[in-house]
């Protein structure tokens, strides 16, 4: 015999498992259908095996095979999460060479481009604009698929399957989308359509790295990272100016009554403090609710990164004139902070 030798391999990471030897069957010998049964049993871990079974006749108890299983998951797991890229390495290492087909300034000759994340049709064509509406089947957006210029639809984290299929067509017809997770990977392979990871995408972790740079054409730096942080990176885009999101609520502030609802697309809540915090109410199939915070982000722009700028909660002209302002400027029409630009989130 043979001892049982197991492989799990995916994201540049591979691990080996050897076990005990497997005995020539008496009576009836596991068939490989019953080993990926076995094998697809993933607990609590995030996978999505792929099982391929090599057998000759062998038994093995089930309770042996669930116990490899278990350890060449857990082995699995824990070594993909120390594979964690440091913040001094540049994201080409990270990724490899196969981001060469990602659209970012240390790709373009050092070029950098302003990224503009809206609700409203921009002034002029030609930006390169991400659209984030407050309705989705509202006129806005079947504007918006006519527009000229690079450009990307928002899919908020919290869309269910039957509303992501709603926007298919929708997303096709623009050419691109913008995710905050993992589920974009899936979507822009499926859609066929240009992908772009955003502020809440870990791009430092070594598997979700490895999966994008196989198709993904920009990705945004963590909003949560410090000026000095981002500095260390080589490359991709920072939100540097604009409405900075909070939180997604997980229920209906106005109580659910949508027969009855007359709430508005933007609106306020005001904590113990008195300052006021814009809430943002987004349409698909239901409601979604924004909470943003009190202050605009303002950051001075750099040589590395590209720049994004969020304005979903204001209108055409007046992201239009804020897209171009300076700091003084700005903070005369809204209240601007640094954010965690200065010390990050520890």
């Amino acid at each position: 015999g043979q001892p049982v030798s197991v492989t799990a391999e995916g994201g540049g990471r591979k691990t080996e498992h050897l076990g005990e030897i497997a005995a020539a069957a008496e009576n009836r010998p596991l068939s490989a259908e019953e080993i990926k049964e076995v094998f697809s049993k993933i607990d609590k871990f995030p996978f999505a095996p792929e099982i391929t079974v090599e057998t000759d006749g062998a038994f093995i108890p089930r309770s042996v095979l669930n116990a490899i299983r278990r350890g060449v998951y857990s082995d699995f797991f824990e070594g993909a999460l120390k594979r964690r890229a440091p913040l001094s390495v540049d994201i080409k290492k990270i990724i490899g060479g196969d981001c060469d087909n990602v659209n970012i300034a240390g790709n373009n000759g050092g070029k950098q481009s302003e990224i503009l994340v809206l609700s409203s049709l921009p002034v002029g064509d030609g930006k390169t604009v991400v659209f984030a509406p407050d309705d989705y089947f509202g006129a806005e957006t079947r504007k918006f698929i006519d527009y000229h210029g690079e450009k990307y639809l928002y899919l908020l984290p919290e869309f269910s399957r039957i509303e992501l299929d709603s926007l298919e067509e929708t997303a096709k017809a623009i050419g691109g989308i913008y995710c905050e997770n993992l589920s974009g990977i899936a979507l822009a392979r499926k859609w066929g359509v240009k992908l772009f990871l955003g502020t809440g995408m870990n791009i430092f972790n070594g598997t979700a790295a490895g999966e994008a740079a196989k198709i993904c054409d920009r990705f945004a730096l963590s909003k949560e990272l410090s000026v000095a942080e981002a500095e260390q990176i080589a490359c991709g885009a920072v939100l540097r100016r604009g409405n900075v999101k909070l939180m997604d609520l997980a229920y209906c502030p106005y109580g659910g009554d949508c027969k009855n609802c007359s709430a508005k697309a933007i609106g306020t809540l005001t904590d113990e403090g008195g300052r006021s915090f814009k809430l943002r109410r987004v349409r698909l199939k239901g409601c979604y609710f924004e909470l943003y915070n009190c202050a605009d982000l303002y950051l001075e722009d750099d040589e590395r990164h590209d720049t994004l700028k969020n304005f979903v909660l204001y209108d055409r002209d007046t992201a239009t004139t804020l897209a171009v302002c300076g700091k003084n400027a700005y903070s005369k029409i809204y209240p601007v902070t640094s954010g965690t630009g200065r010390r990050g989130v520890e």
